[in-house]
């Protein structure tokens, strides 16, 4: 159509069509989302978002659902920054200790996201640019919950128990504990939008993280655990109130990844977390994980070097902990940086530890280590569902010079060596032996790459896949278990092709990230690393889908879908007899025994060469010892013989002396 010969209707025409398509297309075309624009702009101007709990009123903001064609009259409620456990009136108020029940006056301002608990920030950084408020004061869960134009909260004029206006219905609820190794993260990196747009609340939480939330001293004086506490206090909270969101607090599944997949697996342990949630998501990580627990010897020992670090007196526990929490938290948090962990340990020096031999088992939160409550069958029989990328350890393997050219034989042996000896392996050349015949690249014994694939096999087995297969066949013996293998790669992915499908990779289509406009960008502050092609946005589509009906109807599909990616396919349960789990890539498909030699490698084999490895140091030490206490008598002897020699000496000249003078 040509304007210049129907005059000036025919702009006016185009220009409402075009302002029609911006509307329906992109609700945030031209919208700054400042934090200051965002507390006014998003602020209701009517009792929709106005949620009243027995703490205290909340008020947050509503915004479109961003596919208005599939959900015409849904909208999504988000409160940001809602405190779950009672503020600090002075810096350091509740360190090393269990946190208490939140209490605020008048109408909480859930408008913008409270500071994260302190931490080195990088890692938040990587997908959050801006990040930089941090404070002890970090106690506070984001909630975005579905709200149907049709439907109405309760009426705020009759309080947390007035009469229901509207349909009733109840939403599951799904609760989210970021990952980070238990030293950073926070819950602004995982906003819920595009999860809570399929009938499912979302909350995510912060907790605690290094020091400041698992320092222990071994005994009672500092028990450690405290950032558990914090997530037990937040699923309590949430039970309680969450119906006020229009969450069932009868259908709650937590869900975390790394640290908070290995959270999840402590919950499921823990009988201080009896009745909180129904279902179990655990993602990159678990609680069998050789990273994500310690023994109450080795807290105090990394307790002890904080102290000297920061100069505090070591020797005695109270005095210790009195002086930590005269330091600030930064000082604490940066001193932790450089506390080396002890031979044998991976992870991080601070993080969950098993304080039944410090608290007593009735009120601890971990009484044993999680492979004997396992063993025991002390856990939680719930439905499961676990999964891993297929390179979970391509962060872990050395960074080597040329790493992405290749790993040569030599610098394998360095690594095989550096692994070795950080855990204390005696026995050397046994245990190389055993993994270089393990993961030795058969194919092309010499072949670079081929070897570097390989020893980020060796990583991922060790420090991921191991632990999570170890999981997924204890729940299998009691409940519906789901195993996933996550092997999709972006054409656009940010990380370096030799990197593969890393740790944490699924976690940005499981969030919606490909869905992301700048709008989105500007109110959550986290701008993905790379762009996204309609290719990642089914991947996306197919996980979030999974990932809700799993939360729904504990079962990721329930039902035959149509979805590209996922027609006619029906994910089968985990049994020890098929070992089935879904592979999720381009070509999404069910499989069967994924990496079970090698995960049998790492839990029945392995660790009979560490213990001979211990037997061996011990005796090596005994005999050490033995020889070094033989030496010192031998000596003792040597010098009692030449003092007696000289004795004798000395006495025989003073009686020749006295014989000469008596014949004189």
């Amino acid at each position: 159509m040509n304007c210049l010969l129907f005059g000036p209707s025919c702009w006016s025409a185009i220009g409402f069509f075009c302002l029609y398509l911006l509307v329906t297309s992109n609700w945030c075309v031209g919208l700054t989302c400042d934090e200051e624009q965002e507390r006014t702009r998003y602020r209701p101007q009517n009792h929709d978002t106005l949620v009243h709990l027995p703490y205290g009123s909340v008020n947050g903001f509503t915004i479109p659902v961003h596919n208005k064609r599939r959900y015409p009259d849904r909208r999504i409620n988000v409160y940001l920054g809602i405190p779950y456990a009672k503020r600090p009136s002075y810096p350091g108020e509740f360190r090393f200790r269990e946190p208490e029940k939140p209490e605020w006056n008048n109408i909480w301002d859930a408008t913008y996201y409270r500071p994260a608990c302190p931490q080195i920030p990088w890692y938040v950084r990587e997908t959050v640019p801006k990040f930089g408020k941090m404070d002890e004061d970090c106690l506070y869960l984001n909630v975005f919950a579905p709200n149907l134009t049709t439907e109405k909260f309760l009426d705020p004029d009759h309080g947390p128990k007035g009469r229901v206006i509207g349909n009733p219905s109840l939403y599951p609820v799904m609760v989210f504990i970021h990952g980070g190794g238990f030293v950073a993260g926070t819950s602004q990196q995982y906003p819920g939008y595009f999860i809570a747009e399929r009938n499912v609340v979302v909350v995510t939480i912060n907790y605690r993280l290094n020091a400041l939330g698992f320092l222990s001293t071994g005994n009672a004086i500092a028990a450690g655990n405290y950032g558990l506490w914090d997530q037990l206090l937040a699923l309590q909270f949430i039970k309680n109130n969450i119906k006020y969101f229009r969450g069932d607090p009868n259908k709650i599944t937590i869900a975390g990844h790394d640290a908070g997949a290995a959270s999840v697996g402590i919950h499921l342990l823990s009988p201080q977390s009896d009745r909180m949630f129904h279902y179990a998501i655990m993602m990159g990580g678990s609680d069998c994980n050789g990273w994500a627990v310690r023994s109450p010897s080795s807290a105090a020992y990394y307790a002890t070097n904080l102290a000297q670090k920061l100069g505090c007196p070591s020797n005695d526990n109270q005095r210790m902990i009195n002086c930590l929490r005269d330091r600030s938290a930064m000082e604490i948090v940066n001193a932790s940086v450089w506390i080396p962990l002890k031979n044998g340990e991976i992870g991080n020096p601070f993080g969950p530890v098993v304080d039944g031999p410090i608290k007593g088992n009735a009120i601890s939160f971990l009484a044993y280590l999680p492979r004997r409550l396992r063993d025991q069958g002390r856990y939680k029989r719930f439905k499961v569902m676990a999964g891993l990328t297929v390179d979970e350890g391509a962060f872990f393997i050395p960074n080597y010079f040329g790493l992405e050219d290749g790993i040569q034989l030599t610098e394998f042996d360095n690594l095989l060596y550096e692994f070795l000896d950080e855990r204390g392996v005696v026995n050397y050349d046994q245990a190389r032996d055993s993994l270089k015949f393990q993961y030795t690249y058969y194919e092309e014994p010499t072949n670079i790459t081929g070897i570097r694939n390989r020893s980020i096999d060796m990583m991922s087995d060790y420090m991921f896949g191991a632990g999570i297969d170890e999981i997924v066949k204890w729940h299998s013996r009691y409940n519906d278990t789901y195993l996933y293998v996550f092997d999709y790669r972006s054409w656009n992915d940010y990380l370096p092709p030799w990197r593969g499908v890393a740790h944490g990779q699924e976690l940005q289509y499981l969030f919606g990230f490909p869905y992301f406009t700048r709008c989105y960008r500007e109110m959550s502050g986290v701008y993905p690393r790379q762009d996204y092609s309609y290719g990642d946005q089914e991947i996306s589509e197919m996980m979030i889908t999974l990932f809700t009906n799993f939360t729904m109807h504990g079962n990721p599909t329930p039902w035959r879908h149509t979805m590209p990616l996922l027609t006619d396919i029906i994910w089968p349960e985990f049994h020890l007899y098929n070992q089935s789990h879904l592979l999720i890539s381009n070509h999404t498909k069910v499989e069967h025994g994924f990496r079970q030699q090698e995960y049998e490698f790492w839990t029945d084999y392995f660790p009979t060469i560490m213990k001979k490895a211990s037997q061996c140091f011990c005796d090596q030490k005994c005999n050490s010892e033995d020889s070094a206490m033989y030496k010192r008598a031998t000596w003792s002897l040597v010098v009692a013989n030449c003092l007696l020699i000289l004795v004798i000496l000395g006495m025989s000249i003073m009686m020749y002396r006295i014989t000469r003078i008596k014949d004189y």
